[in-house]
């Protein structure tokens, strides 16, 4: 159900399904979607859809700005480098 407003684009991508260009919009709660109306040869409606939650959306919005990329608070540590020495060295 529409609400009546215009969503706001914020670019063109592939669709992950299909290939073809779709617009990533921003829904009501200002989260990242899209949603793909194509049609194959067959006349079957692809219609992926993909929405994203607010800390990806973010980054699509950076993105989509061309500002540089944060690093993520979420971001996995660096390995730990290998253990040196044998287990009785380490528990002392």
């Amino acid at each position: 159900m529409s609400d009546g407003t215009e969503r706001p684009i914020l670019g063109i991508d592939k669709c992950g399904c299909c290939g073809m260009p779709v617009q990533i919009k921003l829904n009501k709660n200002r989260n990242a979607y899209y949603f793909c109306g194509h049609q194959n040869e067959q006349g079957e409606n692809c219609a992926h859809q993909v929405r994203w939650g607010k800390p990806y959306t973010a980054k699509l919005i950076r993105k989509f700005k061309g500002e540089p990329d944060e690093p993520s608070k979420f971001a996995r540590p660096a390995p730990n480098s290998p253990r040196v020495g044998t287990y009785e060295e380490y528990l002392s």
